[in-house]
């Protein structure tokens, strides 16, 4: 007799361990599955390809009764309901398919952590995929990423992309009113500018970048505090067009603050001098090269930056990065990178804020609760496909397998709000009697 697999089945199979059946089986439960780990520590299966739809049915037999009858006219919670389902059809937010998650601990004391989300080919244009990233390409942006990053992302989310469903979306909800003033607006806003939002955007290649930096050797301190690493940030953009970097440099010379021109080699340098005091030092400085636009906190970070560019010596040359990304493909729609050093630090910021509250319950739930993820460190990549996203990360959780890393973390979290609320029960029952209620004696 034939058996037939229903999600439930198939997900209670992969959660209790007959892997090794599944892995030599000649037709693979799921497509999302066949990259999957599933002989790892842990496997994770969701079959969601009636979520929409079940969600859809739920509110069209339950949106109209209830408590809110009683605050909301039925013809305006009709009419709300109506407007819920439209959104949740047009943006693609509940119409993923299956969804897969494999951890497996590797060489070196590393975890690999396989994702898998997908929709139906036919949901590839909806703009929640859309927003998510776009097709692979090689990422310029990590290159100009200096060693001492902590955490860097670098993207194929498209501005010109996100320009376009927002127009998409007052198009499809906003009604002609909506739609008028919209369009109004814009037009004030693009008169402010001097330039059309459309000129901006599509001179934005799908290319962005964001890195923060730690400093190996200065320092800043936080009031009477204790000192940390000095941080930076580093904002990029691929363009095919001047106009951004351009517009930028008009407008600060129209608000009274012109940028001081310097070269670094063959590159002009824009920096912005602030008469403001901060702890951290600020001198916002704009470089454009032939295909890029960075921007970054200091003018030494955006040095720094176009020399890893050059030299190929910045992030991407380090032995961490390198153990990390040993497998990333030439051509991705993400990079991620997580030091140990930014979790450390959070930590430790974290802790002396913590402290000068003076709260000690506060003091052990935030132990608690970070102490399994002190030297966490992360990186990897995402790859669009036809019907989805797929990620391949590589972590460290200071020695535990990835299984008893989030087991400890949700039993340290767990702990970390029950034992106040405990304390407080306690305080309750055997608290001390007021001293009106004292026997005399």
């Amino acid at each position: 007799m034939n058996a037939t697999f229903n999600p439930v089945c198939i997900a209670a199979i992969l959660l209790t361990g007959f892997l090794p059946a599944l892995a030599n089986a000649e037709k693979p439960i799921h497509p999302a599955v066949e990259q999957l780990d599933l002989d790892g520590d842990m496997v994770l299966f969701l079959h969601t390809d009636t979520l929409e739809e079940r969600v859809l049915e739920y509110i069209d037999t339950n949106f109209l009764e209830g408590p809110l009858l009683d605050v909301i006219d039925p013809r305006i919670l009709a009419g709300i309901a109506t407007q819920t389902k439209a959104v949740i059809e047009w943006s693609g937010l509940l119409s993923l398919e299956a969804y897969a998650m494999s951890t497996k601990s590797v060489e070196d004391g590393l975890n690999r952590i396989i994702v898998v989300s997908q929709h139906a080919t036919s949901e590839a244009n909806k703009p929640l995929w859309r927003l998510l990233g776009s097709e692979p390409r090689e990422l310029k942006g990590i290159k100009f990423v200096p060693t001492n990053a902590v955490y860097t992302a670098n993207a194929t989310t498209s501005l010109n992309e996100v320009w376009k469903i927002a127009n998409e979306a007052v198009a499809h909800f906003g009604g002609p009113e909506g739609v008028a003033q919209f369009n109004q607006q814009i037009m004030m806003a693009q008169m402010l500018l001097g330039t059309p939002f459309n000129a901006l955007t599509e001179s934005i290649e799908n290319d962005l970048l964001l890195s923060i930096q730690f400093s190996d050797d200065q320092t800043v301190t936080l009031g009477a505090g204790p000192t940390f690493p000095e941080p930076s940030l580093l904002l990029g953009f691929e363009i095919n067009d001047p106009v951004l970097g351009t517009l930028l440099l008009q407008k600060l010379q129209q608000a009274g603050m012109p940028a001081t021109k310097s070269m670094h080699h063959t590159h002009e340098l824009h920096t912005v001098r602030l008469p403001i005091p901060s702890p951290i030092p600020l001198s916002p400085t704009l470089v454009m090269t032939d295909d890029y636009l960075l921007m970054g906190s200091t003018i030494d970070v955006v040095k720094e930056a176009l020399d890893c560019a050059e030299k190929e010596s910045g992030l991407i040359s380090t032995p961490l990065y390198q153990r990390l990304l040993k497998e990333v493909p030439e051509k991705t729609s993400a990079i991620e990178f997580l030091s140990p050093r930014l979790v450390q630090t959070y930590r430790d910021v974290l802790t002396f804020a913590i402290h000068a509250q003076q709260q000690p319950e506060m003091e052990f739930m935030m132990e608690m609760m970070t102490q399994t993820w002190t030297n966490l460190y992360m990186g990897g990549y995402t790859l669009k496909t036809p019907t989805g996203y797929s990620s391949e990360f590589y972590a460290n959780y200071d020695g535990s397998k990835s299984v008893e890393w989030m087991a400890s973390s949700y039993l340290n979290l767990l702990t970390a709000v029950m034992i106040p609320i405990i304390q407080q029960e306690l305080k309750l029952e055997l608290g001390e009697i007021p001293q009106n209620d004292l026997p005399i004696h």
